[in-house]
């Protein structure tokens, strides 16, 4: 409710948000541990920051003159109103897929999945957040230009994506094992809960 009411440009609702993380933080663990997977997750939904949803919702509210300027801060003057367990189920029986949310705090990572069924589950997972930005880093190496990526050990497809603003992302030399930490840390605490078929499946 706070937040519907913040000043409606998107610089100030982001702000708000990260002033009030450490109180997300604290709520989402007390509710997941003492009132069950689905309040932590309603009390995620309303802390996660959700300025470039507000901010696509106001488009038609913008002239495209000013949405296309540079150096122009935006209003967003839309607050879209948090997800729910009970909307994301009706969602997920519409569109037939499964949702894997999770919430990164400085500690601990909570992760949830809600099935088809409409079931939740939801696991701790005890992790720097620090720690997945180095393994990404050890996934993907960057570079300032998309120029041609080191030349890769032999029997091996070297991978490169190019990102916004020019850099250029490419496979690192031996990524497997960071690829499998990360698979430890983020899937396999859930993976019983997951879908064993190609369903689709929305992270958020």
């Amino acid at each position: 409710a706070l937040r519907a009411k913040a000043a409606p440009r998107d610089a100030m609702k982001q702000a708000f948000v990260d002033q009030h993380r450490a109180l997300f933080n604290l709520a989402i663990a007390l509710q997941r541990d003492h009132h069950g997977a689905e309040a932590a997750f309603d009390t995620a939904e309303r802390g996660r920051a959700r300025a470039f949803q507000d901010l696509l919702a106001s488009r038609d509210l913008v002239p495209a003159a000013a949405r296309s300027a540079k150096g122009v801060e935006l209003p967003s003057a839309v607050a879209v109103p948090p997800a729910r367990v009970s909307a994301v189920r009706d969602t997920i029986r519409a569109v037939g897929t499964t949702v894997l949310a999770y919430w990164v705090a400085p500690e601990e990572t909570t992760i949830w999945v809600i099935d088809r069924s409409g079931r939740v589950t939801v696991a701790k997972v005890a992790v720097a957040a620090g720690r997945y930005e180095m393994l990404a880093r050890r996934v993907w190496q960057t570079s300032a230009t998309p120029a041609t990526p080191a030349k890769p050990p032999t029997g091996r497809t070297t991978i490169s994506l190019a990102a916004r603003s020019g850099v250029s992302l490419n496979l690192g030399p031996d990524p497997r094992p960071a690829l499998r930490e990360l698979h430890r840390l983020l899937i396999a605490p859930v993976q019983s809960a997951l879908p064993a078929n190609t369903e689709l499946v929305t992270v958020i």
